[in-house]
């Protein structure tokens, strides 16, 4: 094409993000599958219910003692 202009970025910076990870896990004999979603407005933890398949917020004091230690595993970034 003739007369084209020429497009000059001046600025480019990253403005959202979001990830998900999730971890299979075993504590004795309980399993458990969290999710751990991180966007740039902060972080949320999920627990799968394994027998309704519904996934339910994860917060200290909410899934008992194991769920406590997911959590604070999860705070000190000690599963990666």
């Amino acid at each position: 094409m003739e007369n084209q202009l020429e497009i000059e970025v001046l600025k480019s910076k990253e403005v959202y993000w979001s990830s998900t990870n999730q971890y299979e896990l075993k504590i004795g004999e309980n399993e458990y599958c969290v999710r751990v979603a991180e966007n740039s407005n902060g972080v949320e933890y999920l627990i799968l219910d394994l027998d309704s398949g519904d996934w339910a917020d994860l917060e200290e004091g909410s899934h008992g003692e194991h769920g406590d230690l997911i959590v604070e595993a999860l705070n000190d970034n000690a599963l990666d």
